[in-house]
C-alpha cells in the first residue's frame, strides 16, 4: 500500500505545519506548499496572500518534477536533486520528500537559495520520518 493512500493524522499535519512555519515562513519565505506526487495539496502556508492559482501550481509542480525525473533517467542519473526556477520577482524551489511528496517554497531576493536549501535539507529527515509509510501506518 502506498503512503499517500493512508490517512495522515491531523496531529502529524499540525506538527509538520508548525515546523514549516517556524523554519521557513518565519525566516521570510513567502509560501510553503506540501503536495503529494499527484499534485494534491496537503499543507498550504503563506506569509503574504499571493495572487495565483495554488491548485494549478501544485499540479504543474508535480508534473514538472516527474518530467525532470524522467530526463534524469535518460541521462543515467538517479535523479536531479536541485530543481529551482528563478523569476524576476519570485523564485520557486522544489524538494522531494521520499518518493511520494514534494515541498514547494516560493521566495524572493531577500532569501538566498543556499539558505533555503540548507533549511529544506534540515527539514527533510523530520518530514521523511513523519510521512514514511511506517509512520503513517501507526496513525
Amino acid at each position: 500500500m502506498h503512503a499517500i493512500s493512508k490517512a495522515i493524522s491531523k496531529v502529524k499535519l499540525d506538527h509538520v505545519e508548525s515546523l514549516l512555519r517556524n523554519d521557513l515562513l518565519d525566516k521570510g519565505v513567502h509560501s510553503v506548499i506540501l503536495i503529494d506526487k499527484a499534485g494534491n495539496i496537503l499543507i498550504n502556508l503563506n506569509n503574504d496572500p499571493l495572487d495565483f492559482d495554488m491548485y494549478s501550481l501544485a499540479s504543474l509542480a508535480a508534473a514538472n518534477v516527474e518530467a525532470v525525473s524522467v530526463m534524469a533517467g535518460i541521462l543515467d542519473e538517479k535523479d536531479m536533486y536541485l530543481l529551482f526556477h528563478k523569476g524576476q520577482n519570485l523564485n520557486i524551489h522544489f524538494k522531494r520528500i521520499l518518493s511520494e511528496f514534494l515541498l514547494i517554497s516560493i521566495f524572493d531576493k531577500s532569501i538566498s537559495l543556499g539558505f533555503l536549501r540548507l533549511k529544506t535539507d534540515e527539514l527533510n529527515k523530520f518530514l521523511e520520518d513523519c510521512l514514511s509509510e511506517k509512520a503513517l501506518s501507526l496513525n
